[in-house]
């Protein structure tokens, strides 16, 4: 006599990594193990010959604006660190920025390869899927650390601009007060991702090895959800999602625009200004630069998101194309402090010289110690 148990519902990212919503596995004894998704992964282009072409593309190109990520935020913190001032330090602020964007670069790089690993079953095993689990959950807290400590960047340098004299008492910050709010960012972005840390957990496949036509069955361990998940995660879910993804695009939006109407104004006085607080506008362009960035690599994932409600499919071309997105927003600014910021191009020249010279030196040793040989 057969016996068939309850559908189990699959989290997102074990889908991902299926071609198909239903899976059934049948024992010798005729039990019946059922799981399903929502939605499963697919190809944009189905290739007869299964290379996927795109998808190895994307896949090279996330992992190398991932490299340069990690490699440019370490300069941007060194060179940084280097002219760092006491008080209203906004360069303070952007060593944190840069300190949380190469988290988010490191992790992206790491979850992408971990997902082309597992996709390709080059590996899958249950290191394997605890570490692409992990890195996920460590990349979304990085994304949203990175959003709202700039938009808390953006609000400060509004400020600086419509109340040059006033923002130095208001927002003075010792380095004791500077780890209190970045505490604060960091705690509220945890908060905002505890739906997705508490709703699923990573398990054995019970229908690993046993009779079936569907691609579950080439893996040993899935991704699963937590049964309490479906009944008070679901709508707590849809809330925070609506604040660390959708509720920053319309802040930081409004922020560049007073900022951009307080930078004109104050340039129409531009004679009547202090040499300081010429400078506070200067960075305050910068920065806004930074923010419009944001907001264009943030366009994708939104409307990605909206369009994937009334999708059966996930399309893993377009998720590698949002982490692209994302990744190079946390990566391009080592760039613009190149473009717009004197003082930071002083620093990477100094630094490039040192190196230089160091090299120099060291080939002027061993050229010595050979004519001594």
């Amino acid at each position: 006599m057969s016996h068939v148990q309850s559908p189990e519902r699959l989290d997102y990212w074990s889908c991902f990594f299926l071609d198909s919503a239903n899976h059934e596995f049948i024992s010798n004894n005729e039990t019946h193990f059922k799981y399903y998704c929502k939605v499963h992964g697919s190809y944009l282009s189905e290739s007869e010959d299964g290379k996927h072409t795109l998808f190895k593309i994307l896949t090279s190109v996330i992992c190398s604006v991932c490299f340069f990520g990690v490699l440019t935020n370490i300069l941007n913190i060194l060179l940084l660190r280097n002219s760092i001032s006491r008080g209203l330090s906004f360069r303070e602020s952007l060593i944190i920025l840069a300190a949380i964007e190469l988290f988010l670069c490191f992790f992206t790089g790491f979850k992408t390869i971990l997902a082309f690993l597992i996709l390709c079953d080059w590996n899958r095993s249950q290191g394997a899927f605890y570490l692409f689990y992990i890195s996920n959950h460590l990349f979304h807290l990085s994304q949203t650390v990175s959003v709202y400590h700039s938009i808390l960047v953006s609000i400060e340098r509004y400020f600086v601009v419509v109340a040059p004299l006033k923002s130095k008492v208001w927002l003075y910050r010792s380095k004791r007060r500077s780890a209190v709010v970045f505490l604060l960012v960091l705690t509220f972005s945890v908060i905002l991702n505890i739906p997705w840390f508490l709703k699923s957990y990573v398990g054995k496949n019970e229908g690993f090895g046993l009779k079936t036509n569907s691609t579950l069955g080439a893996f040993p361990y899935v991704i699963k959800r937590h049964k309490f998940a479906e009944m008070w995660l679901a709508g707590l879910q849809e809330v925070f999602l609506g604040l660390k993804s959708i509720a920053p695009f319309p802040i930081v939006l409004i922020l560049n625009v007073l900022q951009f109407a307080a930078i004109h104004n104050a340039n129409k006085r531009r004679v009547l200004l202090t040499n300081g607080h010429k400078k506070d506008i200067k960075s305050a362009k910068m920065f806004s630069v930074i923010i419009l960035i944001l907001l264009s690599c943030n366009i994708m994932p939104i409307a990605s998101y909206a369009s994937s409600r009334a999708r059966t499919a996930i399309y893993r071309e377009i998720i590698l194309l949002q982490l692209l997105s994302i990744v190079t927003g946390a990566a391009i600014n080592f760039i613009i402090y190149l473009a717009f910021w004197q003082a930071f191009r002083n620093e990477f020249w100094k630094l490039i010289e040192s190196i230089w010279k160091g090299s120099d030196a060291s080939e002027r040793i061993i050229c010595v110690s050979r004519v001594k040989q």
